[in-house]
C-alpha cells in the first residue's frame, strides 16, 4: 500500500512514527489528550487498554526518545513537543480510519474529511 508523501514528510520532520494501536500511540493519545496534568505507568495503565506490565517499559521508551518527559515517576508531553506529538497522532489515526474503511475508487491522497475529524477528536 502507498503512503502520502505528505504524511511521510511530517514524520520526517516531526521525528515520530506512531502505530495508534501501540502501546505508544495508546500512551501518547491518552497523555495529549490529558495534557494538563502528569501520570504515573500505574494511572495510565488503569486508564488505556496498556497491560500494568508493559506500561512502565513504554514510558520510559517515549521519555528515552524525548516525545515524554518524566519528574517524580509522573509522565506528560512537554508544552513544547504537544503540537507535533497531536500532528503526528492525527496523521496516525487518519491512516488508521482510512486502511480500515477503503473508499471505492479514492486515492490514498484524497482527503478523508470524515476519517480527520474523527482522528482530530481523539487527540482534542
Amino acid at each position: 500500500m502507498s503512503k502520502s508523501i505528505r504524511q511521510l514528510k511530517q514524520r520526517a520532520e516531526t521525528g515520530i512514527s506512531i502505530d495508534p494501536d501501540s502501546n505508544k500511540g495508546i500512551a501518547l493519545t491518552f497523555l495529549a489528550a490529558n495534557n494538563s496534568d502528569g501520570y504515573t505507568p500505574s494511572e495510565i495503565a488503569k486508564r488505556t487498554e496498556i497491560p500494568e506490565g508493559s506500561v512502565t517499559k513504554t514510558m520510559q521508551r517515549l521519555a528515552r526518545e524525548g516525545h515524554t518527559v518524566s519528574i517524580d515517576g509522573y509522565h506528560f508531553i512537554p508544552e513544547d513537543h504537544l503540537g507535533d506529538v497531536r500532528a503526528a497522532l492525527t496523521n496516525a489515526h487518519a491512516e488508521k480510519a482510512l486502511e480500515n474503511r477503503p473508499r471505492e475508487g479514492a486515492e490514498w491522497d484524497d482527503p478523508d474529511e470524515e476519517a480527520s475529524e474523527e482522528a482530530e477528536a481523539l487527540v482534542d
